[in-house]
């Protein structure tokens, strides 16, 4: 029999590679309240943020309607996996407004300081030197500026 230990060391590994799966645990961090439907489309879109974060491609234009997932997985998911992956990443997250800037901002660093996130990317989680409103900085200068 599995115990819970092993299947949270299962579900941590599967965040660490699989950005959809990450999403996931993203959107349940800030609307635990809330059930996420899984549509086909975010299979797509989670792929294709992927290969951004991989750098396969450069540029990536999302047009799906409001409150299909687009600000969550591209706009605080994306960065933090990415910060996971590798914390001297430089990320600039650049919106119309500056409320809206700082509500995603804040938003990321609910994801960043939760505890499945230090269990998921431990190195990041314990290389934060700086952490305001408007950004987060690694210890290896990595960091996600909101404007």
């Amino acid at each position: 029999m599995t115990d819970l230990a092993d299947v949270q060391r299962a579900v941590n590994a599967l965040c660490r590679r699989d950005f959809q799966a990450f999403v996931e645990r993203v959107f349940h961090t800030l609307d635990p309240a809330s059930k996420l439907e899984r549509a086909p489309y975010i299979e797509v879109l989670c792929d294709y943020l992927a290969q951004v974060a991989r750098g396969e491609i450069k540029r990536l234009l999302v047009t799906i309607p409001p409150r299909h997932l687009k600000t969550v997985a591209a706009s605080i998911a994306l960065p933090a996996w990415v910060l996971g992956q590798d914390p001297s990443k430089r990320i600039l997250s650049i919106t119309y407004g500056d409320k809206l800037a700082r509500d995603y901002a804040a938003h990321f660093r609910m994801v960043m300081r939760s505890r499945w996130y230090a269990h998921v990317f431990p190195e990041t989680a314990t290389s934060i030197v700086r952490d305001t409103a408007a950004q987060l900085k690694t210890r290896q200068n990595g960091f996600r500026l909101a404007t």
